[in-house]
């Protein structure tokens, strides 16, 4: 039983108990990883594991099961520390029987929920504002990246129109008031990540096209300007 789980990164590689002291570790050769690692913190001491590719990959909450099922669960990334986390979004919108819709998130912050569904009536014509909204953020990750906006919006489109979106499809991008896809940071790193997971599309903003570079990727990069041309791609 651990008391404090975090994730950190070695920026500088520091001899001996400088090191330890700091919280920063490297590999054998004295170069630093540029990985994520577990620290686990006891009463006795501190205790490190580096997590491999494979760990990440349920280290990240994107719970496979889930995803094969295909229902109004969207994979958005979150950039924590240095290394992009893929994170699962899921939706629930239904017909409200109360006077007052509710509006109910786990994990996400409730005024940004809000301002996508003004987004999704203002912009799209979707009638949200007679519909309870449920949002869930799996793993009990805490989320605060707005690049995982696409992801919330389109998986509450997935639930809105009753048509589940292809578990292989994940999402980077922020969303503005007038609809349209912003650009974020690391993206060369959040595509990287995804191809490394076995996505095989990526939505980004038509915005990160220069961030993007002449690098090759094996994952399909679909760029996006505004949340029609989001829609129309995937309904």
């Amino acid at each position: 039983m651990f008391r404090r789980k975090s994730v950190v990164r070695d920026k500088h590689t520091l001899p001996g108990r400088q090191r330890e002291r700091s919280g920063q570790w490297a590999n054998a050769k004295g170069r630093p990883h540029d990985e994520a690692a577990a620290v686990e913190v006891k009463d006795a001491g501190r205790r490190r594991r580096i997590l491999g590719d494979h760990q990440c990959r349920h280290a990240t909450g994107v719970d496979r099961a889930h995803l094969d099922a295909g229902r109004n669960v969207e994979v958005g990334e979150q950039a924590l520390v240095s290394r992009p986390l893929l994170i699962e979004v899921q939706a629930l919108v239904t017909q409200s029987v109360y006077g007052t819709p509710q509006r109910t998130v786990s994990g996400h912050d409730l005024r940004r929920l809000q301002l996508l569904l003004a987004v999704l009536e203002k912009r799209g014509g979707f009638h949200f504002g007679v519909k309870d909204v449920f949002l869930n953020i799996a793993g009990g990750i805490k989320v605060e990246d707005p690049s995982i906006d696409l992801a919330v919006l389109c998986a509450l489109l997935s639930s809105y129109e009753d048509v589940p979106l292809s578990p292989r499809v994940c999402f980077a991008g922020e969303v503005g008031l007038s609809g349209e896809i912003r650009a974020v940071n690391r993206i060369e790193q959040r595509i990287a990540e995804a191809e490394k997971l076995g996505f095989e599309r990526i939505f980004v903003s038509k915005y990160n096209q220069k961030g993007v570079g002449a690098q090759k990727f094996d994952i399909e990069v679909v760029p996006v300007g505004r949340v029609e041309e989001v829609y129309k791609q995937l309904f």
